[in-house]
């Protein structure tokens, strides 16, 4: 009863719990940080390389262990193949061991299991699909109860307007992944939870942010961005704009 709010992050069955709890006691406000399947999403316009890159940070980072873990992929058919035969070619090179080891990226997995066969990751859980337009993508990526994060990846300007809106995520990115900033509030949907972190967390509960690294988007007006220089840098490369819309 002398709790005033609590914020809980860990899987959703334990978050009902916690929420259950605060409403039986003194009907306190939760900040629920659960589950997350965030679709990773390549087009056909996408830079392969940059993608493959990012897809494996965003999959593996922190030993798998990320709530905005990119963890459905979702590859267009014409450029499917290369990505991923790049892909397990940089999966295969990731060193796991000792994480006190110099060069080791990956630590602390399953017990007796000294050889992680991170082939056994790519072969046998949904690392990549292949789509092959716009509206399966959008319908394939939504099917999910779980609304954290979303990533785009396409230099084509109407492509990543249009599955910005059309994506039920809390946070979207645009050619990056994991991009953060503690004055944005972040959060998710639905079995994701609800309420937000960092920024004025109370007055954002249902606010959505889009992070779009523009320097991979060819087809933007030199109009639309012509006072881009004024916006303020943020401490990331590439990020020029942070846009907030409301659900």
């Amino acid at each position: 009863m002398d709790v005033d709010k609590l914020a809980f992050t860990r899987s959703t069955n334990t978050g009902q719990i916690v929420l259950g709890l605060a409403a039986k006691s003194n009907l306190k406000p939760v900040t629920l940080e659960l589950g997350g399947k965030s679709p990773f999403i390549v087009c056909e316009d996408a830079n392969v390389d940059e993608a493959v890159d990012l897809a494996h940070d965003a999959l593996f980072f922190n030993q798998c262990q990320c709530c905005s873990a990119g963890s459905r992929t979702f590859v267009h058919e014409l450029v499917y193949n290369e990505f991923v035969e790049k892909a397990k070619a940089r999966a295969l090179k990731r060193l796991v061991g000792d994480p006190f080891r110099k060069g080791v990226e990956q630590g602390p997995q399953k017990p007796d299991t000294k050889d992680l066969a991170l082939m056994d990751i790519i072969s046998n859980q949904p690392f990549s699909q292949m789509f092959r337009d716009i509206n399966e993508v959008i319908r394939r990526a939504n099917a999910t109860h779980f609304r954290l994060a979303a990533g785009v990846f396409t230099q084509n300007l109407d492509t990543a307007n249009t599955l910005t809106r059309a994506l039920k995520a809390g946070t979207m990115w645009i050619n990056c992944f994991d991009v953060f900033d503690a004055a944005i509030p972040h959060g998710g949907y639905k079995m994701n939870g609800h309420g937000r972190e960092n920024g004025i967390s109370e007055n954002t509960r249902s606010i959505r942010k889009i992070f779009e690294n523009i320097r991979n988007i060819q087809k933007i007006s030199e109009n639309l961005y012509s006072n881009i220089r004024n916006y303020p840098k943020y401490p990331f490369p590439n990020m020029k704009k942070i846009i907030k819309i409301k659900n």
